[in-house]
């Protein structure tokens, strides 16, 4: 069921505009309906569907960056598949705001993210204000992803 909206008839609020990525993927962490805003995997995001969803849901946000580096909610859609720590793939997109080159930790916004997977491949380009996308697996609920790309 898409939420947040694009302004076809299926969908409610959002920004109108076509173009849309997949930035978000995983457990809703927390609504703010006064300020409507939502929080995944750490990124806090404001969208008109902040009364459609529940804390726990699985849910994939759609939208772009802007060049202050916020995501802008185009729509959303909550998984038919419940969240599960540990298996359940997220992704998270954001600014880099902290680089633990010697333990290999990234943070995004307030999420952690252990890159040492990635580095078999060559030292991936990360720098602190830049905003990137990576996937993995989430162990704990609210706890580091573990990033597979």
């Amino acid at each position: 069921a898409a939420i947040g909206g694009t302004g076809r008839t299926e969908a409610i609020g959002g920004t109108g505009r076509a173009e849309a990525s997949m930035l978000l993927a995983g457990q809703l962490e927390s609504v703010d309906l006064e300020k409507s805003t939502l929080t995944i995997l750490g990124q806090s995001l404001r969208t008109t569907g902040a009364r459609t969803v529940a804390v726990g849901e699985n849910i994939a946000v759609f939208g772009r960056v802007d060049t202050a580096g916020n995501i802008v909610v185009a729509h959303m859609v909550r998984f038919a598949d419940g969240y599960v720590p540990g298996a359940s793939r997220v992704t998270v997109t954001g600014k880099v705001t902290a680089i633990d080159a010697q333990r290999g930790i990234v943070a995004i916004g307030r999420q952690s993210v252990d890159f040492t997977a990635l580095l078999a491949a060559g030292a991936p380009n990360f720098a602190v204000g830049k905003v990137v996308t990576i996937s993995g697996i989430q162990p704990v609920s609210g706890g580091i992803i573990i990033a597979s790309d």
